[in-house]
């Protein structure tokens, strides 16, 4: 592993991760620098999300299930990037959930997708991005994540950002939080005989130097930035979650079992994995049937709104916001949306067929209700352009037996004639009647 690079996500940048987890990670790093790497306990691979019986391994790397859902994991420390060697320490990079993330939005044969979340999160750099793409998916195709079984710091960001979180009964969700951690290695030198002096230019370039004690200037920086990333993380978990910014505040950084979860509004329902994924393939179908999921609204994201509450004034959305705007406008008005249609698309029909110009245009009239998407004033001006149909042509057939006298028949069925008397009837007989009343003899 490449130490220098490992230490400067570790040390001295804020992380949204569980303390506990920053501290093991801290442990394994220094172990390895201080070459006691065999003396720790060799960890079991990582793990990888379900598997699911009937599931097919795209080129993307995530498994797409029978029934049309896209299972993207999100499974170990989260890193802003990270490479082969990285995932196989058990981290995973931003970047690759949001290339499996787009792959799955461009897979016809995915219906809907699912973030398997098992992770007690990681750097802060990426996270708001990914979480942005999140929310933007959701008007494309239904996005839920679940915590399988914890999402914290980092990793809840992300759920967060889903249409809909969901957690088995023994799963856990929360910290959210931001940690910052500086190494004083100071006295540590001094024992070991060895002085570092820093030369440098600018006050502030050598503030989190880990051979020499964090300065009160450095700590107040350092705070300052924590402070902010906090207050994004608030408020982002405000917006997707619609829970006021005191309440998400009051967690504290808490961690939360499924039930106080739901009670505190972070997620959505307490419900095993096999029926999160079942309600998911069921949720892709419909939106299969009703198409592709977008906004009807034709602002602009500049000129799109949204409040966290009553009491604060509008502001301009970025592109979390408005997809999360967006998704919620569609999932609510739905219902609503295709009632309105189907009473529209009726009224149009019957303003048609009833259209006075529909008089004597009937076969124009239901092609024009029932074969197109003309209005009801479109229909007229081509109704009315069109020729009257004239009196029904006469079938041929009725009139030609029109010319046949019904034949007179008796109590047992067999014909008779004026007086009443059994006549017989032959092929011969009946064509020379025909001529008879064509003219054609006597």
């Amino acid at each position: 592993m490449r130490y220098p690079h490992l230490a400067t996500r570790l040390y001295n940048a804020p992380l949204l991760i569980t303390p506990g987890k920053a501290e093991v990670i801290e442990q394994v790093f220094r172990a390895h620098n201080e070459g006691r790497a065999a003396a720790l306990k060799a960890d079991d691979a990582p793990r990888k999300e379900l598997a699911i019986g009937g599931t097919t391994r795209t080129e993307a790397g995530y498994l797409r299930t029978q029934t049309g859902v896209a299972l993207i994991p999100i499974i170990g420390t989260l890193v802003q990037r990270a490479d082969s060697l990285d995932a196989a320490s058990g981290l995973i990079g931003y970047n690759r959930i949001a290339t499996q993330l787009q792959a799955a939005l461009d897979d016809p044969r995915a219906d809907a997708i699912l973030l398997e979340i098992d992770s007690n999160g990681g750097e802060a750099a990426g996270v708001m991005d990914l979480a942005g793409k999140i929310a933007a998916a959701k008007m494309k195709k239904p996005t839920w994540a679940i915590a399988n079984e914890g999402a914290f710091s980092a990793a809840y960001w992300l759920a967060s950002a889903a249409e809909r979180v969901s957690a088995p009964a023994s799963a856990m969700v929360g910290s959210i939080g931001v940690v910052m951690m500086h190494v004083d290695q100071s006295i540590k030198d001094a024992k070991s005989g060895v002085v570092y002096t820093p030369i440098f230019a600018g006050d502030r370039k050598v503030d989190f130097s880990s051979h020499a004690p964090l300065s009160d200037d450095a700590r107040a920086t350092a705070q300052a930035e924590v402070d902010r990333l906090y207050d994004m993380f608030v408020g982002s978990v405000s917006g997707n979650r619609k829970m006021d910014e005191q309440a998400v505040r009051d967690t504290q950084a808490g961690l939360f079992h499924a039930q106080a979860a739901l009670d505190l509004g972070l997620i959505d329902a307490v419900e095993s994995y096999d029926a999160t994924l079942a309600a998911l393939a069921a949720e892709g179908q419909r939106f299969r049937f009703y198409g592709p999921r977008a906004a009807t609204s034709r602002a602009s994201p500049g000129e799109m709104t949204m409040t966290a509450n009553a009491e604060k004034p509008a502001a301009p959305a970025g592109a979390e916001q408005l997809a999360e705007a967006q998704a919620r406008g569609f999932i609510e008005g739905k219902a609503e949306g295709v009632k309105l249609g189907t009473d529209a698309e009726r009224t149009r029909i019957a303003g048609i067929l009833a259209h006075s110009e529909a008089t004597d245009r009937r076969a124009l009239a239901e092609h024009l209700a029932f074969k197109t998407g003309n209005t009801v004033e479109e229909a007229a001006s081509m109704l009315a352009a069109a020729p009257k149909a004239t009196a029904a042509p006469t079938n041929l057939l009725a009139a030609a037996m029109a010319g046949v006298p019904n034949p007179q028949v008796g109590a047992d069925g067999q014909p008779v004639n004026a007086e009443h008397k059994p006549v017989v009837i032959s092929a011969g007989s009946v064509f020379e009647q025909r001529r008879k009343q064509a003219g054609h003899g006597k």
